[in-house]
């Protein structure tokens, strides 16, 4: 059997952040002939990860933490000191600008960057003693290329460096001209030696090939694993809608969803003792607001965070799942949300909420795991359809294809891998 390098950064102290490529490649490379070591930080628990490990220290603090975690201080002790209201404002405005200038200055190309090192030495420590065939480094953080960089110049193994987000084209870069001037630079002068490079999505890929000029560059997305498939058949009494993570604050917006609800309670096309919208995630204020302008308060239910199994257990029994999308369908191009892999592994119907993002919409539409409305009348139209079901049938029936579904499926992506390191090796 062939072995790869993955070089792959989970966030401690919690081995459960590592990304979805990370544990699918992990735990399915093995089935077509590629065994995985999974180049990391030193994980306190190694059950997520189904693959042997070199684990390496980290570095617990570094230059921008340490001055995040002094100034906080300072300024907390200085506002006690102080107790003026003007002053604690003037000086939040003051370290965050600084914070920002040592972000630019400091983290580059991000906060993990002095990983760099630790890890490139752990690499040839085990490269020294055992032959690999191939090493994958999986973004973010960036650093894991430049260590993926620095051990394909000393052994010249092939390299595929996957780039979950872009780098340097990406949508969200938030850095100066000035940086990104530079950061291009590197971004090209690193990934100019990987024999191929990946990325989650058509759109992405386009970008990657326009701006590096290579052939070999794949769109392989990321996926749920196949024994997360839901087979429960117990499901919420009521019409429940459920979302579960994050909402953007002027990014995602719920505010259609609870018009549509609120005009077809008004119609009396819904009978609210019927209803139930949770939300698993962060209880924002600005969401509660909405809740009340639109009278949703005795069927909206804002439940804070929960942990992940409690979430995979909620989906699995809601009629409905809601999925909400970026209010920028540009900034959005070419995004898969981590989300909608974990929907099609609970095998509940979806409703898409907000502009169209393509990628999202060919999903469900070649799964039929769901459908996409993008204003108020098709999403009225879509829960009342979903809702005269529940009616008549006691559940909302799921008509999701399971052979387009799993080829969204962790060992699917690992095949694709596979195809690629067997070409570049």
């Amino acid at each position: 059997m062939k072995k790869v390098l993955i070089v792959s950064y989970c966030y401690p102290p919690n081995p459960s952040i590592c990304s979805s490529r990370s544990k699918g490649l992990a735990k399915y490379l093995p089935e077509f002939g590629w065994e995985p070591i999974v180049l990391t930080v030193n994980l306190p628990d190694d059950n997520s990860l189904k693959a042997r490990l070199i684990k390496t220290p980290f570095p617990i603090h570094n230059s921008i933490s340490l001055f995040k975690k002094g100034t906080n201080g300072n300024q907390k002790n200085t506002e006690n000191i102080l107790g003026n209201k003007i002053a604690k404002k003037n000086k939040k405005i003051f370290y965050e600008k600084m914070y920002n200038v040592l972000t630019e200055v400091l983290a580059y190309p991000d906060v993990q960057k002095s990983w760099n090192d630790y890890a490139t030495e752990a690499g040839k420590t085990f490269l020294n003693k055992e032959k690999v065939d191939a090493i994958i480094s999986t973004s973010s953080p960036l650093t894991c290329h430049l260590v993926a960089y620095n051990l394909n110049s000393s052994y010249s193994i092939p390299w595929v460096a996957d780039l979950r987000d872009l780098w340097t084209q990406n949508h969200n870069y938030s850095y100066s001209f000035l940086r990104k001037y530079f950061e291009k630079k590197l971004e090209l002068k690193t990934l100019s030696k990987a024999q191929a490079l990946t990325t989650v999505s058509e759109p992405l890929a386009e970008k990657l090939k326009k701006f590096h000029k290579k052939e070999k560059v794949y769109s392989i997305p990321n996926g749920f694993d196949p024994e997360d498939v839901s087979t429960t058949e117990t499901y919420d009494n009521k019409f429940s809608m459920t979302y579960t993570g994050a909402i953007y604050f002027g990014k995602q917006d719920p505010v259609p969803l609870f018009r549509a609800i609120s005009e077809l309670i008004s119609q009396k096309k819904l009978q609210i003792e019927d209803l139930s919208i949770e939300f698993y995630g962060h209880n924002h204020g600005w969401l509660e607001e909405y809740i009340e302008k639109y009278e949703l308060h005795n069927i909206v239910n804002l439940n804070g965070y929960v942990s992940r199994e409690k979430a995979i257990e909620v989906q699995r029994k809601s009629q409905i799942l809601l999925l909400l999308n970026w209010n920028d369908s540009k900034e959005s191009e070419g995004i898969y949300t981590g989300k909608i892999f974990d929907y099609l592994a609970a095998g509940r119907p979806i409703i898409s909420i907000g502009n169209c993002i393509e990628v999202v919409e060919e999903l469900l539409d070649k799964t039929s795991a769901g459908i996409y409305a993008s204003n108020i009348d098709e999403i009225k139209k879509e829960i009342q359809l979903k809702y005269d079901e529940f009616k008549r049938e006691g559940m909302v029936k799921y008509n999701g294809k399971k052979l387009e579904i799993d080829k969204f499926s962790y060992r699917e992506m690992a095949r694709k891998y596979s195809e690629v390191l067997d070409n570049i090796s």
